[in-house]
């Protein structure tokens, strides 16, 4: 037997309640994935700052990316906290691997946070450390050798920044689904 709505969404309310807005959003989102809901028409109303609302929510660059490359918007969500313009990576969707994999990882990871908040997958090499330390797999001792695993996936430097390649972006679409 269902609840009534009226009472359903008392209790919603009730539990909603002391969260931000973003945070209940973030909830409902979640909700609705598990329930098997079309999560990306539930998606933000407001784009983030530096793009446009395209169907996802994101950046039309990011929009694109999405949906070139089947990623699911609920892995999104499992990985990536977005508000206000800006995209920040929570998690390593391998976290099983060597420190050295999961840097050249969390670089990928900030260049997709980068797209999803602004539409370009160019970060500085401060933030992407920043990462690293957050995800448990800075090694000070080892972190420039790690860097030099990027290959054609990501060009730049330390000192100029960083930015996903065409060959990054499809391993990092690759990374997220995984």
């Amino acid at each position: 037997m269902s609840v009534p709505i009226a009472e359903a969404s008392v209790r919603v309310h009730a539990i909603l309640e002391p969260y931000t807005t973003e945070e209940r959003q973030r909830i409902v989102r979640a909700v609705m994935a598990l329930l098997g809901d079309d999560v990306a028409r539930h998606a933000p109303a407001t784009a983030p700052a530096g793009g446009s609302d395209g169907e996802f929510g994101y950046s039309a660059a990011a929009d694109a990316w999405i949906k070139k490359h089947g990623v699911g918007v609920e892995r999104l969500h499992a990985l990536f906290h977005v508000a206000n313009g800006k995209a920040e990576c929570i998690g390593l969707p391998r976290p099983d691997l060597s420190n050295k994999e999961n840097t050249v990882n969390a670089y990928l990871l900030q260049g997709v946070a980068a797209l999803l908040g602004t539409g370009d997958a160019g970060f500085s090499d401060d933030a992407a450390r920043r990462l690293c330390n957050h995800l448990g797999c800075y090694d000070s001792s080892n972190h420039s050798k790690a860097i030099k695993k990027f290959g054609s996936l990501i060009t730049g430097s330390p000192t100029a920044g960083w930015k996903l390649t065409v060959p990054g972006l499809v391993a990092a679409a690759a990374l997220v689904k995984s």
